[in-house]
């Protein structure tokens, strides 16, 4: 492994948010292992020639994630996690609660309601406002929320 990891930037797409997004690639990859010790926050931001706050900013958000861990003193360090479904997204094409809704529809979400609830995983409901043709494209909001990480 290398002292500092290899972290190509693109501009002009947040620097915080690539450098968060490929270093979450480096860990679920396994190319950092369980216990591999990151370079101080200074070094990584000469290294990738942004800001120590950019970057500092990026480690706090996979802190929260569980994927790096912080001992005062000693640094940063990766802490390989077992991925685990949290929060997922139900998307319906119409509102399926409705006068106009299938009681088939209801009954299968229900079901998956259920099934969720007892995994403890949350459930979003999402209804899909957008006429026939608006639904080809993808909806941003669901996009939005799921690149946020918002949904799995």
């Amino acid at each position: 492994m290398s002292a500092h990891p290899e972290i190509k930037l693109e501009r002009p797409r947040s620097l915080q948010a690539q450098i968060t997004e490929q270093m979450r690639q480096q860990i679920r990859s396994e190319k950092w292992v369980d216990g591999f010790r990151l370079p101080p926050t200074r070094a990584l931001a000469a290294t990738w020639g942004t800001d120590a706050s950019t970057v500092h900013r990026a480690l706090v958000a996979l802190v929260k994630e569980g994927l790096l861990y912080r001992t005062p003193g000693r640094g940063t360090f990766v802490r390989r996690r077992e991925e685990r479904l949290t929060c997922v997204g139900i998307y319906h094409s119409s509102n399926v609660f409705g006068p106009s809704g299938s009681e088939f529809r209801r009954s299968v979400h229900a079901q998956l309601k259920r099934l969720l609830d007892r995994k403890g995983i949350q459930a979003n409901v999402w209804i899909d406002p957008r006429n026939e043709e608006e639904q080809a494209r993808p909806w941003e909001a669901l996009v939005s929320a799921a690149q946020n990480r918002k949904i799995q």
